[in-house]
């Protein structure tokens, strides 16, 4: 638990260098070439925080040794084809459930919509929201801390923990409910395969999905307000059984590593 709390740590305190360190560049040259210092953050200094953020992230990553080094790591399951349609079945259902759900917690505040806002009306942006972003994300909340949770504490539990984690580190009340939710499917989907590529799969089209969306339907709050009220429920029970079903399959596709690795541990002893 420790290593999983430092990396954290170490994530937030990353993303406060990145901000110092191009707030204080771009406060210099206005200072020496203006002869003035502009307080606020802009969106290209906004943006180029949240990208450097990530790649300090990496540089650490790699530094502890900490990233996938190992051809199963970077794999999806085989048969590939099947296993990519139920990772994508299991995602668009469940951002469907996932947005459901968050309409009755419309009462918490979302703290981040307005820069999330901003930050998507630059290409740079969206490359930041919906590739960079979740790629460093997978590596640090699933290669790093699932992985370190998964190697201490029995999967259900770590799981749980992972998504909490997950979900926290949003630091909004909105999206730490549905982060914790999102980050159990992600968890659990990398304790069946201890691969970097399903989860960010999965990752992908989540926030792929958020910023089309977003972009296309900006009047509605959810998608219930996209649809006649009796085809909403009709695609709420379907999103059920696609979950269910294609979680039921994932499932069978493949047997976790981390399990055999535990069950070879224990035939050793």
């Amino acid at each position: 638990m420790k290593k999983s709390i430092f990396i954290v740590l170490v994530y937030f305190a990353l993303q406060v260098l990145a901000a110092f360190v191009v707030k204080g560049g771009v406060a210099l040259y206005q200072f020496i070439y203006k002869g003035v210092i502009v307080a606020n953050l802009s969106l290209a200094e906004i943006i180029l925080s949240l990208i450097l953020s990530m790649l300090f992230m990496v540089i650490f990553l790699r530094w502890r040794k900490l990233i996938p080094a190992t051809k199963e790591e970077w794999s999806i399951p085989s048969p590939t084809i099947p296993y990519l349609v139920l990772l994508l079945l299991s995602t668009l259902s469940s951002v469907f459930l996932l947005d459901c759900f968050m309409y009755y917690l419309d009462f918490l505040p979302d703290l981040n919509k307005q820069t999330f806002d901003v930050i998507l009306t630059s290409f740079w942006g969206i490359i930041a929201v919906t590739l960079i972003g979740p790629l460093v994300e997978e590596l640090v909340f699933r290669g790093a801390i699932t992985q370190f949770l998964l190697e201490k504490y029995h999967a259900k539990t770590a799981i749980v923990i992972s998504g909490a984690i997950f979900g926290l580190v949003h630091m909004n009340p909105v999206q730490a409910v549905g982060g914790f939710l999102f980050g159990l499917l992600l968890a659990w989907v990398y304790y069946k395969t201890k691969s970097i590529l399903p989860v960010l799969f999965i990752h992908i089209i989540n926030n792929s999905l958020s910023v089309i969306l977003g972009e296309q339907y900006a009047h509605a709050d959810t998608l219930r307000d996209l649809f006649t009220p009796s085809f909403y429920w009709m695609l709420v029970i379907l999103s059920v059984l696609l979950l269910v079903t294609s979680l039921i399959l994932l499932n069978k596709f493949t047997t976790s590593p981390f399990l055999i690795k535990k069950e070879k541990d224990t035939s050793l002893r």
